[in-house]
């Protein structure tokens, strides 16, 4: 079986699991919603006449009153359920349509390879095949996640129907059925009770361990709803929106059991279903999924509840949690004493608290992604980070807790903070909600940014999170709120991290970038996201004079700023090749406005060029970076044991040529540098979607791709292409990419086109026909001095002499 059989078998399985025809929506419950409200107000329409008076006529106003009510509630929950079919029939129908652009994806990227023997092109498959595997596997698996949300939802509503339509009395006769035969009138079984089974809990953990009983947690456990939200409600979440469809039943009891259960029953049942789950037993390990995704959506201000009127009747906060577990969180090391002290005494509380933190970070760790603590729970989740690492020497002074797991779950607080952004920008800034006195946000940041986490074994995912925000939120709308603070904070990068090269705090951020690969692949994709504050054409083409946010809103770094920021970014494998194709993007990109608004000669067009410029800087900072690390990990190695599995993702071996952005070397199987940017597509492709022509999807197969080969056991030396060499492929590259942007715009000679793509250049003898015919559609096209320009700005930027 071939690299596609296998996605193409997987894709039609997948496709059969969604079915044929149209699903049926909600519609069909309409009708009796309506029903209901007429039968309300015939209900209304016959309360008490004036006339009657007396205790019989008010007690039959009363009854009167609460039969109408019922019939409101269960229009209520009439409609609601006719929500949640038609929410079940979009999952179908998504699910369809994100199948069919993930075949379309395969397709696209499998006609775009260039022609070649069998054997490389099974080669050049794989990669192809597995990312689309993935895309389907990622498919299905949200559809069943939303699929079960909406069964726990529906199952919800029908046990709130069950209890209105069983507790009503219609008069004489109207003793309830058991139509589930489980010896109870319909209504009367006993529902989950969130403060019971939180008791219970609290109950337990007052024994010791020998003495619990495990039935009670394991029915406890049974009892915890279904994960509640659905794919468009953690977007609308991640978008800073409020969501009310959450169901009342679900939030009471989430509400009344965290309150109930305290800290120590809530983390007693995590330790025993982790304990389970390591037996095992598959449902505990989604039991345990629901306990921590229930935490978010309690902490989270934007879930709400609401009354009638549409008023907010209730808000989760970080109010609605233990308020054990909140001082937990809110509890320094630089405190005189630890929760527990007075009965444990100090070591036992010592001991005591950094075990509760640690598997409170295993918890949230277990909430499904897109699950985001609220904001006030993510800001003290972060503060309770830089606490644990600040000053640190091996954990907490040490206790029994064993260091990696210290660091591990520090590492884990951040990442699952850093999904609420409005968190992110509190810590980043130093202003909102939940702040201590006296915070200071440049030590906070430095803190979590400079840590060398590479014990946790994360690579700084957690702490990147506090960059991520603003790429995210850069490029939103001038009059977007997120958007303001994104691009303020973006032009605060340099002081936050790398005021100048004399400041110590640089010194200290360059080891950390370089031993943290996470941290350094978000501040290339942070740059990659605003090339346009970086440089400009005309006067800028070497960068701007002054940080700062011009007088049309758009943030600019000074040209120090940045060259020291693209060295950062530059001390990951991903963050290199991020850097590279912003590079070719700026490159591709001018060339393609130029090409497109002119036919004719192009050298006063393209005289304003900043690519080059930009191009050199990018490649002298990678190099500044390859060079630092291997520096610094050289060092860690000797201090280190190598084989030691947390130091073993710091770097790869792969050579700098294969991501600098004018060396197109093999850098990953069947690929060069640009065509893994494109989904498998050749470099010709690539022009085009840099030049906005195409749509491919160029950020998850690259980073997946990059992924694959960042898994070597050691560190290894990464060489440095030699400095003239770079200068000579800068101009022959600068030829390649106006023939692509040529090709792309339409307008490259036939001559010029061989097997449907441009001529490679680099492949010409200087002395060939085709070679000449090259230079004569430069000088015809006014595009040899823009070649030379570009060479030797890009050789200045480089600082080659």
């Amino acid at each position: 079986m071939g690299a596609l059989d296998g996605f193409y078998s997987t894709w039609n399985k997948a496709r059969e699991t969604f079915g044929v025809g149209t699903p049926t929506d909600g519609s069909q419950y309409n009708g009796s919603s309506s029903q209901l409200l007429n039968m309300k107000s015939s209900i209304e329409s016959a309360s008490k006449h004036d006339g009657w008076q007396g205790k019989g006529a008010e007690a039959y106003a009363a009854a009167n009153k609460e039969h109408a009510a019922v019939y409101q509630k269960l229009a209520d929950l009439d409609k609601k359920i006719s929500n949640e079919v038609t929410n079940a029939s979009e999952v179908v129908m998504n699910g369809r349509n994100k199948l069919d652009n993930a075949k379309s994806w395969v397709d696209s990227a499998v006609q775009a390879l260039p022609p070649t023997n069998a054997q490389d092109r099974e080669r050049k498959l794989i990669p192809i095949a597995n990312e689309g595997i993935n895309r389907v596997n990622t498919i299905v698996s949200t559809a069943n996640t939303d699929m079960n949300t909406i069964a726990g939802r529906i199952t919800g509503l029908k046990g709130e129907w069950d209890t209105l339509t069983g507790n009503q009395k219609f008069g004489p006769g109207s003793e309830k059925a058991d139509h589930n035969g489980d010896g109870k009138p319909d209504g009367d079984e006993k529902k989950p009770n969130g403060k019971e089974d939180g008791q219970a809990l609290a109950d337990q953990a007052k024994l010791g361990s020998a003495l619990r009983d495990p039935a009670v947690l394991d029915r406890v456990a049974k009892n915890l709803p279904q994960s509640p939200l659905l794919e468009e409600e953690l977007q609308a979440l991640a978008d800073g929106k409020e969501v009310d469809s959450v169901p009342k039943e679900t939030l009471d009891y989430y509400h009344d059991f965290f309150k109930a259960a305290g800290k120590d029953g809530l983390l007693m049942l995590d330790r025993h279903l982790e304990s389970q789950e390591a037996s095992g037993n598959g449902e505990a390990g989604s039991q345990r999924d629901r306990l921590a995704n229930g935490l978010t959506v309690t902490s989270n201000e934007n879930i709400v509840d609401r009354n009638p009127d549409g008023s907010i009747a209730s808000r989760g906060g970080y109010d609605q949690l233990p308020s054990d577990l909140r001082e937990m969180l809110e509890t320094r090391r630089s405190d005189p004493t630890y929760p527990g002290w007075d009965t444990l005494g100090p070591t036992d509380a010592k001991n005591h608290h950094v075990a509760d933190v640690v598997q409170f970070s295993e918890l949230m760790g277990e909430s499904n992604p897109g699950y985001q603590p609220g904001s006030r729970l993510g800001t003290e989740m972060y503060l309770k980070s830089a606490d644990m690492v600040g000053n640190s020497l091996g954990g907490w002074g040490m206790t029994d807790t064993p260091p990696e797991s210290y660091e591990r779950a520090a590492s884990s607080l951040a990442e699952v903070a850093g999904r609420n952004d409005e968190a992110s920008y509190r810590i980043w800034s130093g202003t909102g909600e939940g702040l201590p006195d006296g915070y200071n946000r440049e030590e906070t940041v430095r803190t979590l940014i400079g840590h060398d986490w590479s014990e946790s074994g994360s690579e700084g995912n957690g702490a990147a999170t506090l960059l991520d925000w603003i790429t995210d939120g850069s490029n939103l709308p001038a009059d977007n709120e997120m958007g303001e603070r994104a691009r303020q904070a973006f032009i605060e990068i340099p002081h936050m991290l790398a005021p100048s090269d004399t400041d110590p705090v640089w010194a200290e951020q360059r080891d950390a970038f370089a031993r943290n690969p996470a941290i350094a692949t978000e501040m290339s994709q942070v740059l990659a996201a605003n090339v346009d504050a970086l440089v400009a054409p005309g006067a800028y083409q070497g960068g701007f004079l002054e940080t700062r946010i011009d007088e049309t809103g758009h943030p600019q770094l000074n040209a120090d700023d940045t060259s020291r920021l693209l060295e950062l970014g530059g001390y990951s494998e991903q963050g290199r090749s991020t850097l590279a194709v912003a590079a070719e993007t700026l490159r591709l990109r001018e060339l393609g406005d130029a090409m497109s608004s002119h036919s004719g000669d192009l050298k006063d067009v393209m005289a304003d060029s900043a690519a080059g410029s930009f191009a050199g800087s990018v490649d002298k900072a990678i190099t500044d970076a390859v060079n630092h690390q291997n520096d610094v990990l050289k060092n860690d190695l000797e201090y280190n044991n190598p084989a030691d599995e947390l130091y073993r993702v710091k770097s790869i071996g792969a050579q700098v040529a294969g991501a600098l952005t004018d060396e197109f070397v093999d850098w990953f199987p069947g690929s060069k540098a640009l065509e893994s940017m494109t989904g498998g597509s050749d470099a010709g492709e690539f022009a085009e979607f840099a030049m906005g022509k195409t749509d491919f999807d160029a950020g998850g197969f690259v980073e997946n791709s990059i992924k694959d080969w960042m898994g070597m056991p050691e560190y290894q030396d990464i060489a440095v292409p030699d400095a003239d060499l770079l200068r000579a492929a800068s101009t022959v590259h600068a030829q390649q990419s106006v023939l692509q942007a040529a090709f792309a715009a339409g307008q490259l000679p036939s001559d010029l086109i061989v097997d449907g793509r441009p001529v490679n250049v680099e492949s010409i003898g200087a002395s060939s026909t085709t070679y000449e015919r090259i230079q004569q559609f430069m000088r015809e096209r006014g595009l040899g001095l823009y070649v030379t320009d570009f060479g030797q700005s890009y050789a200045s930027s480089f600082n080659v002499k």
